[in-house]
């Protein structure tokens, strides 16, 4: 990170796109410069200023409502985005946003459970996945009927080994394939 007066700065547009995200990312930028750089143009600006915690929570949810689903994909995925941030993206319309905020291991336990029997399927399969969805939610799932569910618990680190064991018989062979690879790599640690 380059080390600048921020008071000196006379048109914050007029900075490089590094430096820009820098003074995004940056706790003690001021709420001023905070404020300013929500009108960036390039979203990864966008997406800095939202995993900062020092930016005002109306400056973050003027970004989110504004946000492409594409751009709401990015925050979803991010690692230090904040838990009331993905709770609050778990609930948007498009499946892909949704999908992303059951991938990321940060998500909270209380939504993945939400996200569990969200009727898309993709989603779904990224809750199955995810090491930090809760145990009794990853055996309700290894029932599902689809096996591209199944194929997510069996494949998760996290699925208790009964689980594992019970999915290494599955019929789909995808499922009992993902499932033994799962127990063999269970053994080799």
């Amino acid at each position: 990170m380059k080390i600048y007066i921020k008071a000196a700065i006379t048109n914050i547009f007029d900075e490089p796109l590094e430096d820009r995200q820098d003074i995004a990312l940056d706790p003690n930028t001021s709420v001023d410069t905070l404020i300013k750089l929500s009108e960036d143009k390039d979203p990864t600006v966008r997406l800095c200023l939202i995993v900062n915690p020092n930016t005002p929570k109306d400056i973050v949810d003027k970004l989110l409502s504004n946000g492409e689903w594409t751009f709401l994909e990015q925050v979803a995925l991010c690692l230090s985005v904040e838990p009331d941030v993905l709770a609050r993206l778990a609930k948007h319309s498009h499946p892909a946003v949704r999908g992303k905020v059951a991938f990321n291991i940060y998500t909270p336990s209380a939504v993945l459970e939400d996200l569990a029997s969200d009727e898309n399927e993709s989603v779904r399969w990224n809750v199955a996945g995810n090491k930090n969805t809760p145990v009794d939610i990853l055996i309700e799932m290894a029932k599902d009927d689809s096996s591209y569910i199944r194929s997510g618990v069996a494949n998760n680190p996290s699925t208790p080994t009964s689980i594992v064991k019970m999915l290494a018989k599955d019929s789909v062979e995808v499922v009992s394939r993902l499932a033994k690879q799962n127990l063999g790599n269970r053994r080799n640690r």
